[in-house]
C-alpha cells in the first residue's frame, strides 16, 4: 500500500514533487516567500544571518499587515531551511520591524512550532527590539551544500562549485 506505479510519463518524480525546486533552493542565497517576499541566508564562519525582505510585497497602504505576512511566511520557512540545509551553531534572523508586541509573539510561536520538527537540539530566543531573533541549533551531519560542492581551485577558497559526482547527476537528470 505504500507504494505506487508512477504513470505520468511527462513529469519526472523531481518535478511531481518539487525536490528539483527544492535542491536549487538550499543551493541559492535567496529563498522566495509566497508573497513576494525572500530569505536571504548568509553563511560566515562565526554565524549564519537570515535577513527577512519584503521584496514585492511591499505595500505604502499598510505596511503592518505586509510586514506581519511576510514575517510569518519566514517563520514558517526558517526552520525548513535549516533542517535542509542541516545549517548548525548560532543563526540570527532579521525580521521586518513591527510595531504590534501580539505580531512579534505570534511569529515566535510559528517559528517554535516549525522547529518542533527538528530532531537537531536547539535553542530559539525571543525577538529582540531591533527584530532580531537569535537561534542555536546542533549540526546533524554534512550539510547538503558541503556534500555537493568543492573548493574552487582558480579562486583557491573564495568561492565554491558544485563538485563532479553533483553535475554528473544533474546531467543524467536532465537527459
Amino acid at each position: 500500500n505504500l507504494v505506487r506505479l508512477h504513470k505520468d510519463a511527462s513529469l519526472s518524480l523531481f518535478e511531481l514533487f518539487n525536490v528539483q525546486r527544492q535542491i536549487d533552493q538550499i543551493h541559492s542565497r535567496e529563498v522566495s516567500l509566497p508573497s513576494g517576499g525572500q530569505l536571504v541566508i548568509d553563511p560566515t564562519e562565526a554565524l549564519t544571518a537570515i535577513d527577512i525582505n519584503s521584496g514585492r510585497s511591499g505595500g505604502k497602504s499598510n505596511f503592518e499587515d505586509m510586514a506581519y505576512r511576510t514575517n510569518m511566511e519566514a517563520a514558517k520557512m526558517i526552520p525548513l531551511q535549516l533542517r535542509l540545509r542541516d545549517i548548525g551553531g548560532q543563526v540570527v534572523a532579521d525580521f521586518i520591524e513591527m510595531r504590534d508586541k501580539a505580531h512579534w509573539r505570534e511569529v515566535e510561536k510559528t517559528l517554535r512550532a516549525g522547529m518542533k520538527e527538528d530532531r537537531a537540539r536547539y535553542d530559539v530566543g525571543k525577538i529582540g527590539p531591533f527584530g532580531m531573533l537569535e537561534i542555536v541549533r546542533q549540526r546533524l551531519g554534512s550539510s547538503a551544500i558541503s556534500i555537493s560542492t568543492e573548493i574552487c581551485p582558480f579562486c583557491k577558497g573564495t568561492g565554491v562549485r558544485r563538485n563532479a559526482e553533483w553535475s554528473s547527476q544533474q546531467a543524467l537528470r536532465e537527459i
